[in-house]
């Protein structure tokens, strides 16, 4: 599964093979598309998963946003999953808004670890290529194992200490 892009590329007519900054796509294309990532996944919250209201209407997403993520028991009942976009204004002004919500009815220490698991997953398929895969392709749980290269790099790291 690719990574989920916050921002718009396009190819370069003389040299299709290059790809050129485009703009930044709307909160609601970007929300779309990780609630069916998560779905796809069988991690999608089982209560709610909703996009803040502050981000509809086709608002676009800030330039270098990050997104970032917590989980924690709320106040009455479930767990609950908060995603954060975090940004510097003109000003360069540190800016963190919510972005969208999920939750889980359920209270165990099962049901947070699962949030949590969420979290990582939201986290990485933002930060990294081919995070995740739907259950059953590769990696335990829907998990990528890490590349052989990586695992060869660690191995001659160690060796050269």
């Amino acid at each position: 599964m690719a990574r989920i892009e916050m921002a718009k590329w396009e190819s370069v007519p003389e040299n299709p093979r290059t790809l050129r900054y485009a703009g930044q796509r709307t909160a609601q294309e970007v929300f779309a598309e990780l609630e069916y990532l998560l779905k796809s996944t069988g991690m999608l919250p089982d209560e709610y998963f909703l996009l803040e209201r502050g981000w509809e209407d086709g608002r676009e997403i800030p330039k270098d946003a990050v997104i970032y993520c917590t989980a924690d028991y709320g106040g009455s009942e479930g767990i609950y999953l908060d995603i954060y976009l975090k940004w510097q204004d003109e000003k360069k002004n540190s800016v963190t808004k919510n972005f969208a919500t999920g939750k889980t009815l359920g209270e165990t220490a099962s049901d947070l670890d699962r949030m949590h698991l969420t979290a990582s997953a939201i986290m990485q398929a933002f930060r990294r290529s081919r995070a995740l895969h739907p259950p059953g392709r590769s990696g335990a749980g829907g998990w990528r194992r890490p590349a052989p290269e990586w695992r060869r790099t660690r191995a001659d790291y160690q060796l050269s200490r």
